[in-house]
């Protein structure tokens, strides 16, 4: 009988620990989403999205959840703790689609890094300067970035170190591309999915389509975005 109700005990402390797991990776993932906007770029373990791990755990976890309910069942004994807790976890799931979009993402955390270390003011100045100035970007929109190709003149790049002077937040972009009157800030891969700003200094950045990335607008003018591919 003692080795029975230890049993019972583990299998109840084991029940309690998955739903807790699982809630907890289900609320990890707004969490890592922000944190890699702060650092922008998403984070990761080893060479894999961090989002990895909670999307591994959750349903591992609820399998062992179900299972032991089941055997418990099986057994004729009602897992009150082990129902109550595949109730709030079901609940949960059902209920994060809808929380999510409110909670804080990439793009939160992508904005928040851009307005503690540049500034809409100096982000919309140095588009206008890009937009004005042609002879900046090539025949495809692009900005010209001496340190991409070996054959730069001392004046360009004289003028680079210029532009990194004024406009530090330089050193966080990876492409930076002019195109109808919208500057935009891109960094990412194929794999990995684009994500930077998009800045319309002289009217309004165009409408998201939200089926291809997740976006933040901030203002008329500027918004974050996080493109899927």
């Amino acid at each position: 009988m003692i080795g029975l109700k230890r049993a019972s005990t583990l299998t109840t402390v084991i029940r309690i620990l998955c739903a807790a797991v699982f809630l907890l990776c289900l609320a990890s993932l707004p969490v890592i989403g922000y944190l890699g906007g702060r650092q922008c770029s998403p984070l990761t373990v080893l060479v894999l999205p961090a989002e990895v791990v909670p999307l591994a755990l959750m349903p591992l976890t609820f399998v062992v959840l179900v299972v032991t309910i089941v055997i418990s069942l099986v057994r004729r004994r009602l897992p009150r703790w082990g129902l109550i807790g595949l109730v709030v976890v079901i609940a949960a799931a059902c209920g994060f689609p809808a929380c999510a979009r409110r909670m804080p993402r990439f793009v939160h955390g992508l904005r928040d890094r851009f307005v503690a270390e540049v500034g809409y003011d100096q982000m919309r100045a140095f588009a206008a300067e890009l937009v004005n100035d042609p002879s900046m970007t090539n025949s495809s929109g692009i900005m010209k970035d001496p340190r991409r190709y070996r054959d730069a003149s001392p004046s360009e790049r004289e003028r680079w170190a210029q532009m990194v002077q004024r406009y530090p937040f330089l050193e966080l972009s990876g492409t930076v591309v002019a195109r109808d009157g919208v500057v935009r800030f891109l960094r990412g891969s194929a794999l990995a999915g684009h994500w930077g700003s998009e800045i319309a200094p002289a009217g309004v950045v165009p409408d998201p389509d939200t089926d291809h990335g997740d976006f933040l607008r901030v203002t008329e003018d500027i918004q974050f975005v996080y493109y899927y591919d």
